[in-house]
């Protein structure tokens, strides 16, 4: 004990360095810890909340669609729109840009064929809300108008060939291009498809036509089967499915 009180008598100063100089790599020891600790860890994303949508003010259309009745020759129409801070002061339905009628106090509408006497094919509609300060709000729709209608079909079996023809019936004011004729059935192996004709009679302003095409089969013997068979008119976008045959029936096939 005395010894070491001698040795700190004659040494302190150094004893007081080595002292400070341990307090300083201790300091800096915690000091590197907490920083490489910090460092690691995820900065975590600042949380926004959104700003809430603007309140609407302006009249708005919500709804607006249309659809060909072909049974009633009529296009239903229908819609609905949301005023909000606005004041309508009416509503206008137009067809092809033809004034329909003021339709502010109603909400469907039937534009009858007889009365515009819009045409076949693709036609635009246009529900207008006129505001009480002048501006508008306008949505426009298309419907889509088919005027053939009574589609019939017959079966006539040949030599080595079938025809098949179609019926139909469309305006006179809408005429439509004669249709073609289509096998979807993939089992089939078919010949040549040949058109025949098409006859047509006008009556009560409507044409009622016949289209025929001949089907000429490739094998020797033709043995009866039934297929699919689509009748497609181009112009106006309309298709229609219908079943055929080929070949006679076998009598007493059936037990």
């Amino acid at each position: 004990m005395k010894n070491i009180k001698t040795y700190l008598k004659k040494n302190g100063f150094f004893v007081f360095l080595l002292t400070v100089i341990l307090l300083i790599i201790i300091a800096l020891s915690v000091y590197i810890f907490v920083n490489t600790q910090a460092q690691q860890e995820p900065a975590k994303p600042a949380v926004t909340t959104p700003d809430p949508a603007p309140a609407k003010t302006t009249a708005e259309i919500t709804q607006f669609e249309g659809e060909y009745r072909k049974d009633l020759r009529y296009i239903d129409v229908s819609w609905s729109y949301e005023k909000h801070t606005s004041t309508i002061s009416s509503v206008e339905l137009y067809i092809n840009n033809t004034y329909v009628d003021n339709v502010s106090d109603y909400s469907s509408y039937q534009i009858s064929k007889d009365a515009y006497n819009y045409a076949t094919g693709e036609n635009v509609l246009r529900l207008i809300l006129n505001l009480s300060n002048g501006k508008t709000v306008e949505k426009t729709t298309k419907v889509f108008v088919n005027y053939v209608v009574s589609m019939e079909q017959r079966v006539k079996q040949l030599d080595h060939a079938t025809q098949i023809t179609l019926n139909y019936q469309y305006d006179k004011a809408h005429p439509v291009e004669v249709p073609s004729i289509f096998i979807t059935d993939a089992s089939i192996v078919s010949g040549e498809i040949k058109y025949i004709g098409t006859k047509t009679k006008t009556r009560d302003g409507s044409v009622f036509a016949e289209t025929t095409y001949q089907i000429n089969w490739p094998e020797t013997v033709v043995t009866y089967q039934q297929f699919d068979v689509r009748w497609s008119f181009k112009d106006i976008q309309y298709s229609k499915d219908f079943q055929a045959e080929k070949g006679q029936t076998v009598e007493g096939s059936e037990e």
